[in-house]
C-alpha cells in the first residue's frame, strides 16, 4: 500500500495549506491586474501631487516626506475603495477601474493634447 492510497495527517496538512496559496492563474487574472494598476496609479498620482505641494509649502525634509507619505496613503486609500466598490457589483462599477495601462495614458494624453493652444502643437 502506497502514501497516496491512505492520505495521512502530512498530506491533510499539506492539502490544507495548499489552499491558502493564492494559484498563479488567479493572480494573474485580468480582474487582478487592473485593481492592481487602480491602486498604482492612484498612490502615484497622490505621492507626485502632494509631494509637489510639500515642495512648495514646507521647508524642513521632514515636513515634506510627512505631506508625501499622507498624499501616497490617500491616494492607496481612494483605490483601495474604488476597488472594493468595484468587487461588490463589477457591472455598476466597471468605468471606475482602468482597462489596462495603454488606455489610461492615451486618455490622459488627449485630455493634455486638448489643453494645449493649436499654435503650440507640433506638426
Amino acid at each position: 500500500m502506497s502514501s497516496n492510497d491512505k492520505p495521512g495527517v502530512v498530506a491533510a496538512v499539506a492539502e490544507k495549506r495548499s489552499s491558502f496559496i493564492p494559484s498563479t492563474a488567479s493572480l494573474a487574472s485580468e480582474q487582478n491586474q487592473r485593481l492592481m494598476l487602480n491602486l498604482g496609479l492612484k498612490m502615484n498620482v497622490g505621492l507626485i501631487a502632494s509631494g509637489l505641494v510639500s515642495m512648495l509649502v514646507f521647508k524642513r525634509t521632514g515636513s515634506r516626506a510627512f505631506m508625501t507619505g499622507i498624499g501616497a496613503g490617500s491616494g492607496l486609500g481612494y483605490a483601495w475603495c474604488e476597488n472594493d466598490f468595484y468587487l461588490k457589483d463589477p457591472k455598476l462599477n466597471d468605468k471606475m477601474i482602468p482597462k489596462s495601462l495603454e488606455s489610461e495614458i492615451s486618455k490622459y494624453w488627449k485630455k493634455v493634447d486638448n489643453m494645449v493652444p493649436n499654435f503650440a502643437k507640433f506638426k
